[in-house]
């Protein structure tokens, strides 16, 4: 079955936007608040390596699978890999849902300073596994999930939680789907 795809231009417009709403206007609140430049969504390196790969694939006529950008589904429904839950003090909590899907803090003690910082998917295997049980969301703390792949190969994803909110949270988000990689980390296309 072919995979759905979308013209490349529809992702790297909505990243553009981001990124544009985001910049910082000169109001001097880089002087005041530098944290809060630097950890802006639209600004960070995640945002800006995507929006070089889909403008390259747009000025190319390209598309991209839908699965590369990330489903948002109900939490019911029993092929997600995660949902978002919020137990009764108010925490949010990812939550592994589809078979073979599994969660584990990056780094349990540290926060994490950005998603890039989440290069490579350790491996849990001497400690059972990736857990397959609710983990907290912290904010500015790493995730790294096993998931899998139903071809006998895991596949690898990291998730860093930006902000918590009551009722919903921001995260980036990377996503291996080379069978069995764990190497998470944005790299540049060789060039030729």
């Amino acid at each position: 079955m072919p995979k759905s795809s979308i013209p490349a231009l529809i992702p790297l417009s909505l990243l553009e936007a981001i990124r544009n709403l985001d910049t910082p206007v000169e109001d001097g609140l880089d002087e005041l608040a530098e944290e809060i430049v630097v950890r802006r969504l639209g600004l960070s390196p995640t945002v800006a390596a995507q929006i070089q790969r889909y403008r390259q694939a747009a000025e190319r006529g390209g598309s991209v699978e839908l699965d590369e950008l990330g489903r948002v589904g109900n939490a019911s429904s029993p092929d997600i890999d995660f949902f978002v839950d919020r137990d009764g003090n108010g925490d949010l909590f990812l939550t592994p849902v589809r078979g073979g899907t599994g969660v584990e803090y990056y780094d349990e003690a540290d926060p994490v300073q950005d998603l890039t910082s989440i290069d490579f998917a350790p491996d849990f295997s001497d400690a059972g596994g990736y857990r397959t049980s609710p983990i907290q969301a912290l904010p500015g703390f790493g995730y790294v999930f096993e998931m899998d792949g139903g071809d006998g190969f895991p596949r690898y994803g990291a998730v860093r939680v930006q902000h918590v909110g009551s009722t919903f949270l921001i995260l980036d988000w990377a996503y291996q789907p080379d069978p069995g990689n764990p190497e998470l980390i944005v790299r540049p296309a060789a060039r030729q």
